[in-house]
């Protein structure tokens, strides 16, 4: 894959100039901005790529979206139309805003038919308000159940950010085997899949990301990963009010938890514990999740530069009238 360095200030105004271009107002084009340097940022798959294939686009006939105040501690936010970075932002905003008083908070998402893009950002900025953020966040159906072939269930992500002395820890992981747009990136670049971690349309594993997207990707782990990833189809299916599995209508559903550690134990001081905690884990020798990530975040940070996909970067430029 070819990549090409720039400044992130230069990289700034060509994302804005192409998410307006694309007919986004300031709002979303500063949440979807937000999420995708989030991720571009920490070398993942869920960044620029989103613009070129407008995947962050709302619906045509979107409507304002809809916050039911459930109860004390819960909220749910049918989004209608809207885009699914700026629902998820409101909805990690609501859920520390309900955990402040509460002390626990599960907000619910559904109605929307765009990317969330890489939900560790919303469950970090949960955690920036100094409590714990857990986010599952509902997909097309694309992946398998174990045993099968055939497309069930989204790639079912979670990630939950702890608050700690320092930045906070964050996990972020898909429940497929590969992510959907890795494997996007692979067919944009013509590189293939690695083994066995998609089918294609006949149920063969496939190595082809062209017969990848047509056909559906396998859970991580087997039958406890396919297990875990249908729990959380449940909690963003079902639970959250989105659509199901041969519905027509493509409304995806998300759930947002956070909890405040000092009301669990108001005599423990829980960002101290895990600072700890971590220090000793780390002098085992161990890399813990997100480290590769915030290795890179904070390389780019101090150059003030950034690699990106040269194709992607042309698209970008092209949209923002550049070239």
């Amino acid at each position: 894959m070819s990549k090409t360095e720039i400044s992130i200030d230069q990289l700034t105004e060509i994302v804005d100039s192409a998410l307006l271009a694309l007919g986004l107002n300031v709002q979303e084009r500063q949440a979807v901005a937000n999420v995708l340097f989030y991720a571009e940022l920490r070398g993942r798959s869920q960044g620029f790529v989103k613009i070129v294939e407008r995947t962050v686009l709302p619906a045509a006939d979107k409507t304002d979206m809809h916050i039911d105040d459930n109860s004390s501690c819960m909220a749910s936010i049918r989004a209608n139309g809207n885009i699914g970075m700026l629902v998820m932002t409101e909805a990690a905003d609501k859920a520390a805003t309900l955990c402040a008083s509460a002390g626990l908070a599960l907000v619910s998402t559904c109605g929307t038919a765009t990317s969330t893009g890489s939900i560790g950002y919303y469950a970090e900025r949960i955690a920036a308000r100094g409590y714990i953020g857990i986010v599952l966040a509902g997909s097309p159906k694309v992946m398998a159940l174990h045993g099968s072939s055939q497309p069930a269930m989204g790639t079912n992500p979670i990630a939950a950010a702890m608050p700690t002395l320092d930045a906070p820890l964050v996990i972020d992981m898909a429940t497929s085997a590969i992510t959907w747009f890795d494997i996007i990136q692979r067919d944009r670049n013509h590189l293939p899949l690695p083994d066995d971690v998609a089918y294609d349309t006949q149920g063969r594993v496939t190595q082809s990301p062209a017969d990848a997207l047509q056909g559906a990707l396998k859970t991580f782990g087997g039958v406890k990963g396919s297990a875990l990833a249908l729990m959380f189809e449940c909690l963003t299916g079902p639970l959250s009010g989105a659509s199901l599995l041969g519905d027509q209508e493509d409304s995806r559903g998300n759930l947002l938890l956070a909890i405040d550690p000092s009301v669990v134990h108001p005599d423990t001081d829980f960002r101290s514990l895990m600072s700890s905690m971590l220090i000793r884990m780390r002098n085992t020798g161990a890399s813990l999740p997100g480290d590769r990530s915030s290795k890179q975040l904070e390389t780019n940070l101090a150059a003030g530069t950034i690699a990106v996909d040269a194709a992607v970067l042309l698209e970008l430029r092209a949209l923002a009238g550049q070239v």
